[in-house]
Formats: structure tokens, C-alpha cells, sequence
């Protein structure tokens, strides 16, 4: 049972002295009470600060789902200190990767319904050496972990920060894309890869009312050997015809590339009446 003796106490604690035979009771001085009071706030205080730090940190690294480490290979350059200054010390490189996976995840992976690409770990690195692109990806042994290696070319963009977000969000798309078990043409996931930069709002082309030629919509296979742009048209051409394309055709790379991958995706055959298919909104 509680000890409800403690109910009684006054608010006010008093100290017992003894001095020869007699006690005398010395009260607190309200000095005293004001610093011990002010103590035990400060103490709640930080312990509320160390609790809700704690949680933002667990929910920040259950948020992400996947180890991320920044590397940089070209510190003795200058792109390699801007790098450094910019995007590693204020941990701006790992906001871009988080914000960009979270918005392919969302994109690609609507549902449950959709299962999910195993992650384990990606590495962003800025390469020594520029790149033919601004960004390329490698997958490392074991296919969970992923090296996205940023070209240095991207610190001569006229605007670095949204260069670096671009190159960042295509990284993540390749990382994120299943890819037929390595089987599936490369333009064709380029053409996923531009789709989704294009639904971030990150394109250097702009289509409005463009009109693939005749030619173009007749071929059977109009992934093969395209420009990543114009098959990113098509891709947004069969989106809005039928919603949930891009979800389906990235599930149906999950297993091993065979030609009907993109007709099981869109439930009807690839071949299509000849014509011009005009697509009247932007990419």
C-alpha cells in the first residue's frame, strides 16, 4: 500500500541542527528552494530533450530502411571541397538521398500490393574522375548494396543544387528499379529513369503537344534502342492510359527480361495501330 505519509510533508522542507542538549529546526531559506527548484527543471528539461532526440533518431533511421555512407574520392580537388563543405558537413548529400528514395519508393511502390526491392546499404561517392554522366550506379555482390557514384562534372552546373538533386534522384531510381534480373534493355530503364525525373519536375526537354512519328508507334518494341527521352514518352503515354503501368512493368522486372514483359504490363498487346500517337501534355 502507498505510504501516504508523505501527503503530510510541508511544502516548505526544514533541517534539524543540534547544538548541546537543545535542537533547534532551521527552515530553508526560499533562495535555497528557488535553486533546487530550478535544478529539477533544468534536469526534467534535458532528459525530455535526450528522450526526443532519441525518437527523431530511431524514426530517421526506421525511415530510411538502408545503411548510407558518403564518400569522397576527389578531396584534393576543388569540386572535392565544395562537396565536402556543402553536402557532407551539414549531411545535405544524405537529406537529398533520403528525399529522393522516399519519393521513388512512393512512386514505384504504391502498396503492398507491390513488393518492395531489398536494399541494404548504398553508398554515395563523388568519383575522382568525371563520368560520361552525371551519375552512374553499381550494384556490389550480393545485389543489396549499391555504389551511386557522382560525376564531379556536376560542380560546372550553372545551378549545382539542383544538378546534384537530379543526379541523386536518377541514382536512387536505377537503385530502386528492378531490372529483369539484369536481362532488361537499357533503354528501356533509362526511359523508367527519365519518367520518374520528369514526375520530380527534374527535365532539361520539355514536351507539349509533341507528336511521335508514325513510324515510332508502329514498331512492336518502341523500348529498343530509343532515346531515353522518347521512350520516357511512351512510358507517360501508357501511364495515362492506364494507371498503375509504371507500378506493373517494375514488378514484372523483378523476374527475368523476356519480350512480353511490357504487353503483360499493359494487358494488351505492344503492337499498335498505325498512326501518330499525340501527346498533348509535358514531360
Amino acid at each position: 500500500m502507498e505510504n501516504r505519509q508523505s501527503l503530510s510533508l510541508p511544502l516548505l522542507s526544514a533541517t534539524t541542527s543540534t547544538s548541546g542538549t537543545g535542537a533547534t529546526a532551521t527552515p530553508t531559506s526560499p533562495n535555497q528552494s528557488l535553486s533546487l527548484s530550478n535544478q529539477a527543471v533544468a534536469v526534467r528539461l534535458l532528459l525530455v530533450a535526450v528522450v526526443g532526440l532519441t525518437s527523431l533518431w530511431a524514426n530517421h533511421e526506421a525511415s530510411k530502411g538502408f545503411d548510407v555512407t558518403i564518400l569522397n574520392n576527389a578531396k584534393g580537388s576543388s569540386a572535392g571541397q565544395r562537396f565536402d563543405l556543402f553536402y557532407v558537413s551539414n549531411d545535405e548529400a544524405t537529406r537529398l538521398l533520403l528525399n529522393a528514395s522516399s519519393f521513388i519508393e512512393n512512386l514505384i511502390y504504391p502498396s503492398p500490393d507491390f513488393p518492395k526491392k531489398k536494399v541494404k546499404s548504398v553508398h554515395l561517392t563523388l568519383s575522382l574522375r568525371d563520368l560520361s554522366s552525371n551519375v552512374a550506379v553499381e550494384q556490389l555482390d550480393g545485389g543489396v548494396d549499391f555504389v551511386v557514384h557522382l560525376s564531379p562534372s556536376i560542380f560546372n552546373e550553372r545551378n549545382v543544387n539542383h544538378a546534384m538533386s537530379a543526379a541523386i534522384l536518377r541514382g536512387m531510381s536505377r537503385v530502386w528499379l528492378w531490372n529483369g534480373e539484369a536481362d532488361a534493355p537499357p533503354s528501356l530503364l533509362d526511359g523508367m529513369v527519365e519518367h520518374i525525373a520528369a514526375a520530380a519536375g527534374f527535365v532539361e526537354k520539355k514536351y507539349s503537344g509533341g507528336v511521335v512519328s508514325t513510324l515510332a508507334a508502329c514498331e512492336p518494341m518502341w523500348w529498343k534502342e530509343k532515346d531515353p527521352m522518347q521512350v520516357a514518352m511512351f512510358l507517360d503515354y501508357h501511364e495515362r492510359q492506364r494507371e498503375g503501368f509504371i507500378q506493373r512493368l517494375n514488378q514484372g522486372l523483378k523476374s527475368r527480361w523476356h519480350d512480353g514483359t511490357v504487353e503483360d504490363a499493359l494487358g494488351m498487346p505492344a503492337q499498335r495501330p498505325c498512326g501518330s500517337l499525340n501527346f498533348s501534355g509535358s514531360l
